[in-house]
């Protein structure tokens, strides 16, 4: 997907370069529930994981 999408670990997709993903995927998550947000803002976060995760 990388390639594809022409993104690089400097570059739009960090997590995606390979080494440390899951360091990085913790990183958002910890970000993420760090948040406070109004429900609405909550149901827009899922709606767009989920749009985002059926696209790929």
């Amino acid at each position: 997907m990388q390639a594809r999408l022409h993104f690089s670990g400097e570059f739009a997709a960090r997590y995606l370069a390979g080494a440390g993903r899951g360091s990085a995927w913790r990183h958002l998550v910890q970000l993420i529930d760090s948040i406070e947000l109004t429900p609405t803002q909550e149901q827009a976060l899922i709606d767009g994981d989920r749009q985002a995760f059926s696209r790929f």
